[in-house]
């Protein structure tokens, strides 16, 4: 499945939003909840996950491309670890991750496959809490209670995974991403109240379908979390997410395919005890403009340790 479809780099937004739950950085589509709390310096976090995708593409009426459906398996593995930052809580992210592709479409009316599996591209993440969550131990930890935590955090998506530059199919990008991001989050007794804006630049894929090069503009992405607590060891949440621009240019022509879209996400967690949780997550799309059309659901593991815990 080779040389024809210009919208087609979309398809491993598919792959890579397995970072649900954690990071999701393609097109800034992070839904994350409590990415904005605090937590005890010293303290580690490791988080096995699978996620499944599956959807189509949408794209424009003069491409000869229809029926475009995708199914992704993504097994992920994640590490995180809180430290004292100028005496501000801080967070260091690192996520790597392979995911299986298989997918189907119409090419000027000829059904046509593509398999793929692979490596996608590892997502970096430094996080600071720069309002309302200092820098504790765990003793210290134990009287704090939230108020409002303004912070702050930057993204950068290394561009490693699976790449065939004949192919219109990948579950890299083969660019460079960087999101930066601010966001609020605002106790209110059992529930929490976030929100967030970010924006994602893009570096040139110069061997898009080959010689081309493709350049994309920036992507702006407003995001909100409802987080209820029903005690220490169970929590639920409801996430929306819009993201808008990234209209993208192929050898210096610009190509109708801007961004409008909102997606809608839940997460539950369970504590099984102080070292391990679990937490089951899905998302959807409500409403797209142009690119992916997809519906996500995934389970994770997760452990802690460390700050004496």
């Amino acid at each position: 499945m080779s040389g024809t479809n210009h919208r087609f780099h979309r398809v491993w937004v598919v792959a890579a939003v397995v970072l649900l739950g954690w990071t999701g950085v393609a097109h800034a589509q992070d839904m994350e909840p409590r990415l904005y709390s605090n937590s005890p310096v010293g303290l580690n976090f490791a988080i096995a996950s699978v996620s499944k995708s599956s959807g189509g593409l949408a794209v424009a009426a003069a491409i000869p491309i229809e029926n475009a459906n995708l199914d992704v398996t993504t097994p992920t593995l994640a590490f995180a670890h809180v430290f004292d930052a100028g005496g501000k809580s801080a967070r260091f992210d690192m996520l790597l991750g392979g995911a299986s592709l298989s997918g189907t479409a119409d090419v000027n009316g000829a059904p046509v496959t593509r398999e793929v599996s692979g490596m996608i591209d590892p997502v970096l993440r430094a996080s600071v809490n720069l309002v309302g969550a200092p820098a504790l131990s765990l003793r210290e930890f134990q009287n704090y209670r939230q108020d409002i935590i303004v912070g702050a955090n930057l993204v950068v998506v290394v561009p490693l995974g699976q790449y065939d530059p004949a192919k219109l199919i990948n579950l890299g990008a083969n660019r460079w991403i960087v999101q930066s991001e601010i966001g609020v989050s605002k106790a209110l007794g059992p529930v929490t109240i976030e929100f967030g804006q970010a924006i994602s630049v893009f570096s040139v894929n110069a061997e898009y379908l080959g010689r081309a090069h493709r350049s994309q503009a920036p992507v702006f992405t407003t995001k909100a979390n409802i987080i209820y607590s029903f005690g220490s060891s169970i929590s639920a949440a409801v996430q929306g997410l819009y993201f808008v621009g990234g209209q993208s240019s192929i050898d210096g022509v610009r190509q109708d395919d801007s961004l409008a879209t909102w997606r809608i996400g839940a997460t539950a967690t369970l504590g099984l005890n102080r070292h391990l949780s679990i937490r089951i997550y899905g998302s959807d799309g409500l409403s797209v403009r142009t690119g992916t059309s997809y519906t996500t659901f995934g389970t994770g593991l997760q452990a802690r340790w460390g700050a004496g815990l």
